[in-house]
């Protein structure tokens, strides 16, 4: 199974369980889409990509990210080497596991993927989310490959309440 970018586990899940990860970094996806609403630039010299204005990024079904000026950096494979998003980044990821898809929701002011590393950083007011609970902090890191999660600044960590069905087996 594929995921892609910000396949982000809260702490919670990486205390009841050792990481697995699965991963896939975004430079070696299949398929992604970009569009938004304002000017972009691609600026070859550089290898650099600059997107603006209701940015969004489709590479269902892993995941889908949105804010208003996302700057890609390319390899020489023409692969992203790293992704900027900034100003009201919202990303969804999608992982199906035994038939069933789950949707964890990342939210911050911005957020920098590092391909080379598989790491996600979410930066300003940051806050992931799943079926388990919410974590918030200033600025959360986040590596893909070895499930690690770790916060700066005053964090919050909550859960949910379990289902009724889950209740009865502790």
């Amino acid at each position: 199974m594929k995921r892609l970018l910000l396949t982000l586990t809260l702490l919670i899940a990486a205390a009841q369980a050792p990481a697995q990860p699965t991963a896939k970094p975004l430079s070696a996806q299949d398929r992604w889409v970009i569009t938004g609403k304002g000017p972009s630039e691609f600026l070859a010299g550089q290898r650099k990509a600059i997107f603006r204005d209701n940015v969004h990024l489709d590479a269902r079904p892993e995941m889908e990210l949105n804010c208003q000026l996302m700057t890609a950096f390319m390899g020489a494979t023409n692969r992203f080497e790293k992704i900027e998003a900034e100003r009201d980044l919202v990303i969804k990821i999608y992982e199906t596991k035994d038939g069933q898809t789950k949707t964890r929701i990342a939210t911050a002011a911005s957020g920098v993927y590092v391909a080379a590393t598989d790491t996600v950083t979410l930066i300003g007011s940051a806050r992931l989310e799943d079926e388990m609970g919410v974590l918030t902090a200033e600025k959360i890191h986040y590596n893909r490959a070895t499930g690690d999660v770790r916060t700066e600044g005053d964090y919050k960590m909550e859960s949910k309440p379990r289902p009724a069905a889950d209740r009865r087996n502790p």
